[in-house]
């Protein structure tokens, strides 16, 4: 540091930073902004993450309890007389195929009250036939048969199986009122057992509305007799659920004295 005295004034050289100092500092700023950013990114991944899990597990929940719902309602009738099989296996209802169909069906009072479908609409007859399967936009729905469309439940549905358990053991007419095996729709109408079933197996696979892994991920998931493979960035949650039907063991008897004698 050098002094000059010049006209009665003092000067003082300061030394200041170097470019090489600066470079340093630009380098160490830059690291520590990329670092901010990547926190921010991985964090909003992952925001991202447990919001599609969180709406899937609220989704899958609600489905399994309205149809549990339903399904065990299967076969109820007022009176003991005109018991409904559980699954109506007719053309246009239960099937098999790219992904399944299953309609349920029960007798109701007539009242205008009680008597109406999914949809709720009223049906005549107070037989309630309510019809689940996947729509076009990937949607689970439910279609009654007292007129209309179909009502969807829950969007995102990459798939949806159901097996059907069969009481296959009786003692003097009577059911045993236990699953000797599941079949899928096709076995059990090409074996004659459509009035034997009671219990219904579900397997629902939904999947995220968008890309959120941060690269493609190969799965594989067994959804009740199907296999779905997959190789994205797609979340996929699987919910399954075993359901069984008590009104539907009196709907395997021979006949309605019979289905009174067996309680």
């Amino acid at each position: 540091m050098s002094h000059f005295n010049r006209m009665g004034k003092s000067f003082v050289r300061n030394a200041g930073f170097t470019i090489i100092e600066f470079m340093i500092a630009g380098t160490l700023g830059l690291f520590l902004i990329m670092g901010v950013i990547q926190l921010f990114l991985g964090s909003s991944q992952n925001y991202r993450v447990q919001d599609d899990l969180a709406i899937m597990q609220e989704d899958g929940r609600l489905a399994l309890m309205y149809m549990k719902e339903q399904i065990q309602r299967a076969s109820w009738t007022p009176d003991y007389l005109n018991i409904p099989p559980a699954i109506d296996f007719s053309a246009g209802f239960s099937g098999d195929g790219v992904t399944d169909t299953v309609a349920i069906q029960y007798n109701m009072n007539v009242d205008g009250i009680e008597n109406v479908d999914c949809n709720g609409n009223v049906v005549a007859t107070g037989q309630i036939i309510n019809t689940f399967s996947l729509n076009a936009n990937n949607e689970l729905a439910c279609r009654g048969n007292g007129g209309g469309g179909s009502q969807p439940l829950i969007a995102n549905v990459a798939d949806f199986q159901v097996l059907y358990g069969v009481d296959t053991v009786s003692a003097g007419g009577c059911a045993s009122g236990q699953v000797a095996r599941y079949l899928n729709a096709t076995d059990v109408v090409s074996e004659g057992l459509s009035d034997k079933v009671i219990s219904v197996r579900l397997g629902i696979l939904l999947v995220s509305d968008g890309d959120v892994l941060p690269e493609d991920t190969a799965k594989s998931f067994q959804v009740m007799d199907t296999v779905v493979n997959s190789n994205d960035r797609l979340i996929r949650r699987m919910f399954q659920q075993t359901i069984f039907m008590p009104n539907a063991v009196l709907a395997t008897a021979a006949n309605p004295q019979t289905s009174i004698d067996c309680l």
